[in-house]
């Protein structure tokens, strides 16, 4: 039976739901930081290592499934307008957050997680002369730069992609790399052929266990194997039938990776050991029945969608503020996470629809388009 998965505006509709999604579960995965036994700027009195095995699972899908996304947006964003008007767009949405954000949101962070580890005393105004001092690695580091904006190392790494690989997006427009293209999905589309996409994380996670990049983790992944879930997302967009097949293997997909969860949880396999076998299925999974069900566009998709960004910028730092002085309240830890998760999400919403969402130059520094683009693109075409 064939199935139909929906091209141009409806593959953005399930693209933006699965993006509101992945950056709800971001939000809950940094919510969760203050309890678990690794490093983070702020942390509770009382650690659990069940929520540190339990985020390194979590963790394991997270980021990959964020540069999928993104791959997948460059392809139809890729295929609008000229090169120019591209590469300027993708300035706007990211250079110029991340920018901000080193200079702005950067310093309260990083300033929050020295009074927390008792590396600095004084005032906000007080540490800011001393921001510059150093370039910031890790809480239990000396420097306090952070030239990658601490959270935000996400907007780098994407920025750096996609104006690294936008040669081979532009000629992937031409009648001959559109040819490519459709027999290359003629191939991937074939039963089976699929797992030749999980051939090159396991390759690059071989030949990265060891030398200069063996120790240098970027959210779990290596930074070389963002290049490829970014590349995989940009090939899947572009290609119909494979996303057909994904549909099709989305049960036998989730299945494995059900599977896969099972075993690691109960000692048998170790599925964070083994990341380059166990990440594929689930990123399958969650492709597939995005695709097949997540084809609704309507007001809290509308809503949510353009929030993305200003959400992700802000959501660390309020964590942090608010995390900094929950964690020495006298309360039950359980009532620590809930006052802490709630009460941030809620004080991100109101930044955003009272403040970001509603002052265009706010919107321009936080990645937004105007209040007069963002109305123009929802228009229907005459």
């Amino acid at each position: 039976m064939q199935v139909q998965v929906e091209a141009g505006a409806g593959a953005m509709t399930w693209i933006g739901w699965l993006r509101v999604f992945a950056i709800l579960a971001v939000f809950f995965y940094h919510s969760l930081h203050f309890f678990d036994p690794g490093e983070w700027s702020v942390k509770n009195p009382t650690l659990y290592p069940w929520v540190g095995e339990f985020m390194a699972l979590f963790g394991l899908y997270v980021m990959p499934l964020i540069f999928l996304i993104s791959g997948e947006a460059v392809y139809y964003a890729s295929r609008k307008g000229s090169a120019a008007r591209f590469a300027w767009d993708k300035v706007l949405r990211l250079l110029v957050p991340l920018l901000i954000g080193i200079f702005t949101f950067s310093p309260t962070q990083v300033y929050v997680e020295r009074v927390s580890h008792g590396q600095f005393q004084g005032s906000f105004f007080q540490f800011l002369p001393h921001y510059f001092e150093g370039v910031y690695t890790v809480p239990a580091g000396s420097g306090n730069f952070a030239l990658h904006g601490m959270h935000l190392w996400y907007l780098l790494a994407l920025f750096v992609l996609t104006f690294l690989f936008m040669p081979l997006f532009w000629l992937m427009r031409g009648a001959d790399g559109t040819r490519a293209l459709r027999q290359l999905g003629d191939v991937l589309a074939l039963p089976g052929v699929l797992l030749l996409l999980v051939l090159p994380t396991i390759v690059l996670q071989n030949l990265t266990n060891s030398g200069p990049m063996g120790g240098f983790y970027l959210s779990m992944w290596r930074p070389v194997h963002y290049i490829w879930f970014f590349l995989s997302g940009y090939l899947i967009a572009s290609l119909e039938r494979l996303q057909q097949r994904i549909v099709q293997a989305r049960w036998v997909c989730l299945a494995l990776t059900v599977l896969l969860m099972a075993l690691s949880l109960a000692g048998i396999f170790g599925l964070v050991d083994h990341p380059d076998v166990a990440i594929w299925p689930g990123l399958y999974a969650c492709l597939g029945f995005s695709m097949k069900h997540l084809t609704r566009n309507n007001r809290t998709l509308a809503y949510a969608n353009p929030a993305v960004m200003p959400f992700y910028i802000l959501h660390q730092n309020v964590l942090l503020w608010v995390g900094f002085f929950v964690v020495q309240w006298a309360v039950p830890d359980a009532a620590r996470y809930a006052i802490s998760a709630v009460s941030s999400f809620a004080a991100c919403m109101l930044l955003y629809e009272y403040a970001i969402r509603r002052a265009d130059v706010l919107r321009i520094l936080f990645g937004m388009k105007t209040r007069r683009r963002a109305t123009a693109a929802t228009q229907p075409a005459v």
